[in-house]
């Protein structure tokens, strides 16, 4: 306890992140302050929207973790900021080192070279493919999303085909709604789960829902990741034949939506899925 107690006070000072990043003072010492009452995931997803630099997000996260402290060595510190993609290291902060089990390095013979074997196999399926920059425009537009985006997400992520990986980023996890996860009780474990359930569907499904929403802008406007999975959680027909019977919706229906027409979408769904969708 007096361990954790020591690491939460060095969290670095408004003065030290300022000459780090180069922010006026007053938006440094805003960003810590708000950062420190929040939990480490959601504090280092709020430094960075706020612009801290990946030195500063290290130095935050080795101060937070003591477990951590050591074994991120200047090695792996510099492989970090100096050889890795700045949007792949990012994103292994962030997502990766961030959300290491405490206990992570008790059966690690050398927990440096686990943990720089672990950043390199994460950082190869990240790499080159589009997917960091991805993964850091979901971070900018719905942090309440990213926060929950741990290794295991990133694994699933980085083995799908690139066409399916960006249908399901763009579908499903930039459509959330604005209250996720409220009431979930294990939220990056539900968000794996309903990924999993949106990659295995059958392909025609994701063909269909993908060009409704190109035709059908007043649909896609109000779609969220949860009708997506209502759809694909189905048998192919069932959720084919949803598909269809939403793009047969006359262009007025959001007259009959009333206030909120995800909600009635979201019904809809369910009325056409029966007992095979959610």
């Amino acid at each position: 306890a007096a361990a954790e107690a020591a690491a939460a006070a060095a969290v670095p000072t408004y003065s030290e992140t300022a000459a780090l990043d180069g922010l006026d003072a007053v938006t440094a010492k805003a960003a810590v302050s708000a950062a420190s009452r929040m939990p480490l995931p959601s504090k280092l997803i709020s430094a960075w929207r706020s612009g801290l630099c990946l030195a500063s997000l290290i130095k935050l996260l080795q101060a937070q973790r003591p477990d951590l402290a050591t074994a991120l060595n200047d090695r792996i510190k510099g492989w970090l900021t100096q050889d890795c993609e700045r949007s792949t290291a990012e994103c292994l902060v962030l997502f990766v080192l961030v959300n290491l089990r405490r206990d992570w390095h008790v059966s690690a013979k050398s927990p440096g070279a686990f943990l720089m074997a672990l950043l390199q196999h994460r950082a190869a399926l990240i790499g080159g493919s589009g997917m960091g920059r991805k993964l850091l425009d979901t971070v900018r537009s719905f942090p309440n999303v990213a926060v929950y985006i741990d290794s295991d997400v990133l694994q699933e992520l980085g083995d799908m085909e690139p066409g399916l990986r960006c249908f399901i980023m763009d579908e499903y996890m930039c459509k959330q709604r604005h209250d996720w996860p409220e009431g979930l009780k294990f939220p990056s474990q539900c968000l794996l789960s309903c990924m999993r359930s949106i990659r295995y569907a059958d392909p025609a499904v994701h063909k269909a829902y993908a060009s409704l929403m190109e035709s059908r802008p007043d649909l896609a406007k109000a779609m969220n990741g949860v009708i997506l999975y209502g759809l694909c959680k189905c048998d192919a027909a069932t959720g084919l034949a949803a598909v269809k019977r939403l793009s047969e919706l006359p262009e007025e229906w959001t007259a009959a939506a009333r206030v909120n027409a995800s909600a009635f979408l979201y019904q809809k769904v369910q009325e056409l899925c029966g007992s095979h969708g959610y």
